[in-house]
């Protein structure tokens, strides 16, 4: 329940997170076999963020140098809102 503005200006709120839960990338890539595919935080954000948009972007290829990831654009499709604040977004499948 969001604080009333009295009560913000009253000291120092804080807000205590009450569920934490976890999004995981899955794809399906011709090719790319199941536990093969490599990704940081750092990667994984700018794929969210829209700043990788291939598969074969330089910063992907540097995590996985043996694969050959594929050039088609990497489409980022909004699945829409859980809760208040999250939106997940899903990888589509590349063939």
């Amino acid at each position: 329940m969001p604080l009333k503005p009295e009560d913000l200006k009253s000291g120092r709120p804080a807000a205590i997170p009450m569920i934490i839960g976890g999004v995981v990338p899955v794809v399906n890539i011709k090719g790319v076999q199941p536990g093969q595919l490599h990704l940081d935080g750092a990667t994984v954000a700018a794929i969210y963020m829209g700043d990788i948009t291939q598969w074969d972007d330089a910063k992907i290829k540097h995590l996985n140098p043996k694969l050959a990831l594929p050039a088609p654009p990497l489409p980022r499709v909004p699945l829409g809102r859980l809760g208040n604040e999250i939106l997940v977004l899903r990888l589509p499948v590349q063939g």
